[in-house]
């Protein structure tokens, strides 16, 4: 049995033709066969006269006009082939060139403009600037978050960016440090879906790109520009989150946690917020939390956790350990910074889970809040007392 795989799933272009005895004209939309093109690869359109497999395909003699054609209006190049006497319409697109030509990056806007390298009609052709999350440093053409920003026409091959740095999407901001980089589109008014390329650095733009800025509330991150390897480009994004909140205060009772807080920011619906921190390779990842409201006082935020409600339920593990951050409506989670007036040695271990595990307050390696959990030692049963009867000579085996 034949198995046929597919990058791509098969695309289909319907196109009317009139007829004039035995002969037929037909007439081909570029516009509708630019949109239904590969971006990035030639695209191999062959003609037939059914719409149902097995399809009849187009034979000719050939050559009938061989030489490659670009439409005014496009970023496709074309020419027919005719291979195993096929009819056959090859589309490729055209490579996409361009850099960096004015560069500024301050705490408000990104701003300059970028030159197209490749000869365009001009006012023909928007842009669009996008920003594309490389998960893995190493792996350039591997992206997972996107986010774009029209730049409008480009005229006489450049276009013009302007952006406000707090516009950048939190969704970026999935580790510690994330890698940007910066794309560019070119897309026609007919066909929405365009070219790509990634944004090169011209020797005399060097000097300006390395810039590092603070972007405040919502992201709380620092934006730093950089030239690739390969001359690109890109970004660092890193989350800038420490010590926007700090413990204050710890008070404990027998049954009760209270603990204060002090905020650089103002905040709404918040709420205190435990994460189990689970080993993944080299790292760890959240994915178990319990979640306890913040109550906001004249002068103070506060939160009173009850400990037998403390990490209950299935949730919980031994050799577990938990970091506490704030959350609030339209902010990414704050860790809690544990400042050394904060004294720990005072915050024993304490039952928890129906007596199931032991927990204990304490400060990690980036002193932060954090609570290490252990199993609960078993409690001792009370010990059977056996008597045994019998004669004198009898007891002596026991």
């Amino acid at each position: 049995n034949e198995i046929r795989e597919y990058k791509h799933p098969e695309q289909k272009l319907n196109i009317a033709f009139t007829q004039d005895k035995n002969s037929f004209t037909a007439t081909i939309s570029v516009d509708e066969l630019a949109s239904l093109s590969l971006p990035n690869n030639q695209t191999v359109w062959k003609f037939k006269v059914n719409n149902d497999y097995p399809y009849t395909h187009l034979i000719t003699d050939g050559p009938i006009i061989n030489k490659p054609f670009q439409p005014e209006n496009s970023l496709y190049k074309y020419h027919f082939d005719f291979p195993e006497g096929i009819l056959t319409l090859v589309s490729k697109p055209i490579e996409l060139l361009a850099s960096i030509e004015e560069y500024k990056l301050d705490s408000d806007v990104m701003s300059g403009s970028i030159k197209i390298k490749s000869p365009l009609p001009s006012n023909q052709f928007n842009a669009k600037l996008i920003f594309k999350r490389r998960p893995t440093p190493s792996f350039y053409l591997f992206h997972e978050q996107q986010q774009s920003f029209d730049l409008g026409l480009i005229t006489e091959n450049i276009v013009n960016f302007s952006i406000p740095t707090k516009d950048l999407s939190t969704a970026f901001l999935v580790d510690n440090t994330n890698i940007l980089d910066a794309i560019i589109e070119v897309s026609s008014s007919h066909n929405k879906t365009g070219l790509s390329a990634f944004i090169s650095i011209d020797a005399d733009m060097k000097p300006a790109i390395p810039r590092e800025i603070k972007i405040a509330a919502p992201l709380f991150a620092t934006l730093r520009s950089y030239i690739t390897g390969s001359n690109r480009l890109s970004f660092y994004f890193k989350k800038n989150i420490q010590g926007l909140v700090s413990l204050s205060q710890l008070k404990e009772t027998k049954k009760d946690l209270t603990l204060q807080f002090k905020l650089e920011n103002s905040i709404s619906e918040g709420q205190i917020v435990a994460k189990r921190a689970d080993k993944k390779a080299n790292t760890f990842e959240y994915n178990v939390e319990q979640v306890w409201p913040l109550k906001k006082g004249i002068t103070k935020y506060t939160a009173q956790i009850n400990k037998n409600e403390f990490l209950s339920g299935p949730i919980n593990r031994a050799d577990a350990t938990w970091d506490f951050f704030l959350r609030s409506a339209n902010m990414p989670d704050l860790p809690i910074l544990a400042p050394n007036t904060i004294d720990f040695s005072s915050s024993g271990f304490f039952n928890v889970a129906n007596n199931e595990f032991m927990a204990q307050l304490t400060r990690n390696d980036s002193n932060n809040l954090a609570c290490l959990t252990a199993v609960a030692p078993k409690i001792k049963q009370d010990i059977t007392k056996i008597a045994v009867m019998g004669t004198c000579f009898s007891r002596n085996a026991f």
